[in-house]
């Protein structure tokens, strides 16, 4: 099972070995370091050419204005993560990295062993079931637990898809 924390404790630890930093990224899906590095300064262009360069510089204090520019960057942004390229660069996993979850300090995640009908997984070996659907959830998408437990041992859960970067209330069976 991947984790990662490991990412996080070599990003926010004292200095480690260069093999450790490889092993993490390896752990998250890059070659090396170096490959995380570079994926990462590209998603972040990226981000800020397709995001926050389109940004209406015009608005200056009209309400109405920065609402409107704040919801064309919010679809921007989701246009984006949906894309190929963001998730062919790794960009999904990059951001989780970087931006972390401030909903849980749990750094694991589990691969969906199996998906049936956008409501049924199989997560960790346990039965979760949709409350409504999880669409376009798929054997092999990576999962975090923001709530709940990867164990079962909860009434309700709510996972997000690092794959999607979408999140999905579960009943835990």
């Amino acid at each position: 099972m991947k984790k990662l924390f490991i990412l996080f404790a070599c990003l926010t630890g004292a200095a480690h070995a260069n093999s450790d930093l490889d092993i993490a990224a390896k752990q998250l899906g890059f070659t090396d370091w170096s490959h995380y590095q570079s994926s990462k300064n590209y998603c972040l262009k990226l981000y800020s050419k397709e995001v926050t360069s389109k940004m209406n510089m015009n608005c200056s204090l009209n309400m109405e204005c920065l609402q409107n520019d704040a919801n064309l960057m919010s679809k921007r942004s989701m246009a984006l993560m949906d894309s190929k390229i963001w998730k062919d660069h790794g960009c999904n996993i990059v951001m989780q990295v970087e931006v972390g979850s401030s909903r849980t300090t749990s750094g694991e995640y589990y691969e969906i062993e199996v998906a049936h009908n956008d409501e049924l997984f199989i997560i960790n070996g346990e039965k979760f079931e949709a409350k409504i659907y999880c669409l376009g959830w798929n054997e092999g998408d990576r999962v975090k637990f923001l709530d709940g437990s990867p164990n079962g041992v909860c009434t309700s859960a709510e996972l997000l898809n690092l794959e999607r970067n979408e999140t999905c209330d579960v009943w835990c069976e």
